[in-house]
């Protein structure tokens, strides 16, 4: 999504069931074009193996973990100097990884929020870390 929101759906209805933004959760009911949260893309998601929570990078170099059921933000990751690109959760849910512009992927904490590895270097892919998976 833009202006720094990820929109959740229900895939039989096709109704809204939740704005998650930078801001906090919105009403679901509010048009996407009058948002006023600034033009920020949110460029990568991923719900947990559970489906109870929903991790999201963004352009401001930020990874937001939502509680879907709760609506409610979890944890805000800080820790890379550009864009985020890509996350995705491990199989256990205890960890989410991140890919970014800044050349490197971390490895977070979903219980403390921390990152407990940081992989790669100012020598990384030229582009940045365009994509991030978690082997089973």
């Amino acid at each position: 999504g833009c202006n720094k929101t990820a929109v959740l759906y229900d895939a039989v209805t096709g109704n809204r069931i939740a704005m998650f933004s930078n801001e906090g959760v919105l009403e679901t009911q509010v048009a996407l074009d009058n948002l006023t949260c600034g033009d920020s893309y949110v460029r990568s998601v991923c719900f947990s193996p559970d489906s109870k929570y929903l991790v999201a990078g963004a352009e401001d170099k930020t990874i937001k973990l939502w509680d879907i059921q709760g609506k409610r933000l979890r944890h805000s990751l800080y820790g890379h100097t550009k864009d985020i690109y890509s996350v995705d959760y491990s199989a256990d849910g205890l960890y989410v990884v991140s890919g970014s512009g800044d050349k490197r992927a971390k490895l977070w904490d979903v219980n403390t929020g921390t990152c407990v590895r940081t992989f790669g270097d100012e020598e990384g892919p030229k582009d940045g870390v365009t994509s991030v998976a978690v082997s089973p």
